[in-house]
């Protein structure tokens, strides 16, 4: 037997076909080509834009997170630069006040000149006026209490 290899498939479909039909055939193909790669490339974009959109859905959902940490801080806040104490309303005020620097150094004023000039000593008491009223009035019932019981010892 003699062994015979085979044609390759371009070479069989080049000779038998002629003319006309060559060039019908080759359009087929490269249209068949050319839908194939538009397929590729819409499948590309569908995916692109499914990357896109869980992209944006993560940027979503990070937003969300932030905004419900927020809502959680509204409680806490920061009241003085110097001090840059917080307060949560949960805690008692009176020992985590942040102008609790101040009352002491109105203490100290009082003791140490042993006269109860309550203007001067108020003044030395600077309560800033974003401060919260409850904060306000806590600090001032305290210097006034201080200032009296200093004021009634001295007497």
């Amino acid at each position: 037997m003699v062994s015979v290899e085979p044609r390759p498939v371009c070479m069989v479909r080049y000779t038998k076909l002629r003319g006309g039909e060559l060039r019908r055939r080759l359009e087929e193909e490269n249209e068949i080509v050319e839908e194939e790669e538009e397929e590729e490339e819409e499948e590309e974009e569908k995916e692109e834009e499914e990357e896109e959109e869980e992209e944006e859905e993560e940027e979503e959902e990070e937003e969300e997170e932030e905004e419900e940490e927020e809502e959680a801080n509204v409680a806490r806040f920061s009241v003085s630069v110097g001090c840059m104490a917080t307060i949560n309303e949960r805690e008692p005020i009176g020992l985590r006040n942040p102008y609790q620097k101040n009352v002491r150094y109105l203490y100290e004023y009082l003791d140490h000149h042993r006269r109860a000039d309550l203007n001067r000593a108020s003044s030395m008491l600077r309560i800033p006026s974003f401060c919260p009223p409850l904060i306000q009035g806590d600090i001032a019932n305290k210097s006034a209490a201080a200032a009296t019981a200093i004021a009634s010892t001295d007497a």
